[in-house]
Order: C-alpha cells, then structure tokens, then sequence
C-alpha cells in the first residue's frame, strides 16, 4: 500500500488459469441487528471487514459460488445485500482509516 492508502489487484486473465479468482467487495444493510451480526459472522468466513457492513476478499469461483448462495438464508425483503466480483485489473482508492492490511483467501478448517 501506498502513503494514500490505497491498494491495486490484478489477477490473472488467461482462460488456461485452472482456478478463476474473483475480488469481491460485499456491502449489506440489514435491519435487525442479532440477524446483522449473524450475517456479519458468517461473511467472516469468507472474506475481511474494511468496514461496518463492507467486506472485501480474494475468492475462487467455488468460494464464490459457495457465499452467494448461502446468502439468501441471513436476508429478509427489508434486507439489502450487494456482491460485487470483480476479475482482472483494478484498483481501490482509499481515504480516511485503512484497516485493511492484506488481502487473502480466508481458509476455513
């Protein structure tokens, strides 16, 4: 990371890589707080919290598959819950208080 804070991600974009990595950034406004935490215990599994109700992780297409669709048993209507994968080159600006200190797979034993 950089004096500002921020950070860049590239991964690799051959179609000949043998396990598809994604970026993902997950944000959610839940309403209830036990069914929020819950949620957020549950994102812990998967990726790092960079902020309240925001996530970011490195993820393989079966980690990715696997967090999207368990996503719909923690929500309610009222619930807003957005994934946004993000493959190739990219870039994250940063301001203010950066707790992220690197970004990883989390493994699950």
């Amino acid at each position: 990371m950089n004096e500002n804070n921020d950070y860049i991600f590239e991964f690799e974009t051959n179609e000949e890589m043998s396990e598809k990595r994604y970026f993902v950034v997950i944000c959610y406004d839940i309403f209830n707080t036990k069914r929020r935490n819950k949620f957020a215990k549950f994102l812990e599994r998967y990726a790092l919290r960079v902020q309240r109700s925001v996530f970011e992780g490195e993820l393989s297409k079966s980690k990715y598959k696997s967090l999207t669709s368990k996503i719909g048993g923690y929500i309610e209507p009222e619930d807003n819950v957005r994934v946004y994968r993000i493959s190739g080159n990219g870039e994250v600006k940063v301001w203010g208080k950066n707790d992220v200190t690197k970004i990883d797979e989390v493994i699950i034993i």
